[in-house]
């Protein structure tokens, strides 16, 4: 089985993504020397890492998560979980990721990010595509390898080709919200009279702020 890319916007995504993953018996990779050869060239050999292309050294002590999530399946399948450090960098990374490893190593890509509370998911959705066909166009001028990417027709779904690429808008595909909208309907459910005290005390925090 192909491996799988997975491009999100931050570490909280990414933590979300990995419970999952390991609620399908993957396990996460802790060791650089566990990590499968392909996956490796992901890893930065020097810190800080270089943030812009062609830089070879960087003084910039950013935090931020430069190397990505491995997940093993135990049939021997790889999970690798990227965070762009926010949604303008997600067709970026996954350039960069794809490339590194190709067709011949990564069959599904996914691109997941937040609907967030001003433009509508199918906007959200719209925007990435817009960027992906530039990304098609430009990488298919250059000669590289893989492009053009075959592109999804909706949001929550997968395109038909090599690789699978499909975007994803939290929290449903459908309407506006976060990350945080799963994760607050998720304790609601399972922990319905701490969540309620919780919303409270907030929404009584709230009220005191200066309007």
């Amino acid at each position: 089985m192909a491996d799988a890319l997975l491009i999100v916007e931050g570490a909280h995504d990414a933590a979300f993504f990995g419970l999952l993953a390991e609620r399908q018996a993957f396990s996460l990779v802790k060791k650089k020397s566990d990590i499968p050869n392909q996956w490796v060239q992901l890893i930065p050999v020097r810190f800080p890492p270089p943030r812009k292309p062609g830089e070879s050294i960087s003084d910039d002590l950013s935090h931020i998560v430069n190397y990505p999530d491995i997940y093993i399946s135990p049939t021997g399948s790889v999970l690798g979980i990227v965070v762009a450090g926010g949604d303008s960098a997600l067709v970026k990374e996954l350039r960069k990721s794809y490339e590194a490893l190709g067709p011949e190593t990564v069959g599904r890509v996914a691109v997941v990010l937040d609907a967030d509370w001003v433009e509508a998911p199918s906007d959200r959705f719209r925007k990435v595509v817009g960027q992906l066909e530039s990304l098609n166009k430009q990488a298919s001028d250059e000669g590289e390898t893989g492009f053009p990417l075959p592109l999804p027709v909706r949001p929550g779904e997968f395109s038909e080709g090599v690789p699978r690429l499909g975007i994803f808008v939290f929290p449903n595909n459908r309407e506006q919200g976060t990350l945080e909208t799963i994760l607050l309907a998720c304790a609601a459910n399972a922990h319905s009279a701490v969540s309620a005290a919780a919303s409270g005390y907030i929404s009584q925090v709230s009220s005191l702020a200066p309007s």
